[in-house]
């Protein structure tokens, strides 16, 4: 994987990739698209009071919100920790599988993650946000430590 994925971290005994998964691009694109046609329409039906207020402020969180979705990844896969870490912005930052001291499996399309005490719990990704071709990589690797190949800890 170019761009996104494949980006290497050192750590203390080796290097570890790993796979960066960002937003499909028509979801940031159309945010930033929507977002803009509020500020345009604000401003051009209502000059004034509390509407155009409420347009601007809409507005301007779409265009942010896109532009937010464009520069950042939508989650983290490290294949070494078996651990995903969703970091959508505002300093907020939620890992699954390893780091909840569980484990990733596939169930279908969907990313789960086995908890010691058996509990499943469903990871917050899903293929309708996320890169298509970076989705299909992270799912490679889940599924190969679901079968239990050579990527199993």
């Amino acid at each position: 994987m170019e761009g996104r994925a494949g980006r290497a971290q050192p750590t203390s005994a080796r290097t570890v990739t790993t796979i960066r998964v960002g937003y499909r691009p028509f979801v940031p694109i159309s945010a930033i698209v929507f977002g803009a046609l509020v500020l345009l329409a604000t401003i051009l039906l209502f000059p004034g009071g509390v509407l155009f207020t409420a347009g601007m402020v809409a507005g301007m969180v779409g265009v942010v919100m896109g532009v937010l979705q464009l520069t950042t990844p939508y989650f983290d896969y490290d294949p070494a920790r078996d651990t995903i870490t969703i970091s959508p912005g505002f300093g907020m930052k939620r890992q699954f599988g390893a780091a909840m001291g569980g484990r990733l499996h596939l169930a279908g399309d969907r990313i789960m993650c086995v908890l010691p005490d058996g509990r499943t719990r469903r990871v917050p990704v899903s293929a309708t946000w996320a890169n298509e071709q970076e989705w299909q990589a992270v799912l490679a690797v889940v599924s190969q430590r679901t079968a239990g190949g050579p990527a199993t800890r």
